[in-house]
């Protein structure tokens, strides 16, 4: 027997299969397994022999499969390896502008994780800094920040921050300071506190590095 090529849809072929051994199903109790089986053998060659199906397409359904397969694999691969990248660069310490991202600067550093930069372009800002997280503040320009006499202008809460380039000024006065540290191992390079009531810098631990 020939088997004729086609050009018979796929899914033609898992229709008319499925057909043919839901029939077998239901005679199951009527034959024995080895008549069975000859039966399913014989349905499946008559599938073959059928004018309508041909071998060309089976050959077309395992080779669909097969890609499918192999899109599926390549998917994975794709999408574990965009994983990978996204967590490397989620870890990466970000660079906060003030004004460009925040217009003011408290606003940046609530908005802020550890390990984050805050950089503030030069300009006067008019309020007072709290920095209660493990961050870097560079003053691009010298910026001022001026409390207006109400409270200390810039306050170090946690240990490790760096503040670098701001002039302090207009804090309140005692204990207030231009700039008050109230925690340990920070690093102040290039700052200035000026015009303020009491003290211009105000260490209450004074584990500091200049």
């Amino acid at each position: 027997m020939v088997l004729k090529p086609s050009f018979l849809a796929p899914s033609k072929i898992c229709r008319l299969l499925c057909e043919q051994t839901v029939a077998i199903a239901i005679f199951s109790k009527s034959y024995p397994p080895k008549i069975l089986s000859i039966s399913f053998f014989s349905a499946i060659m008559h599938l073959y022999s059928a004018e309508d199906i041909y071998f060309t397409g089976l050959m077309n359904l395992v080779g669909d499969f097969l890609d499918s397969i192999k899109y599926a694999f390549h998917l994975a691969v794709g999408i574990s390896i965009l994983i990978l990248l996204l967590g490397n660069g989620a870890g990466a310490a970000a660079i906060i502008s003030v004004p460009d991202d925040y217009a003011r600067i408290q606003w940046a550093i609530e908005n802020a994780t550890d390990g984050n930069t805050i950089e503030v372009q030069s300009g006067t800002y008019y309020e007072n800094l709290s920095v209660n997280k493990k961050l870097t503040l560079r003053g691009i320009g010298m910026p001022v920040v001026d409390s207006l006499g109400r409270t200390s202008t810039i306050t170090l809460l946690v240990d490790e921050i760096r503040l670098e380039g701001f002039t302090a000024t207009g804090s309140g006065s005692y204990p207030e300071a231009g700039i008050r540290i109230t925690s340990s191992n920070n690093t102040l390079i290039g700052n200035n506190a000026s015009n303020n009531l009491n003290n211009g810098f105000n260490l209450i631990f004074p584990s500091i590095t200049r």
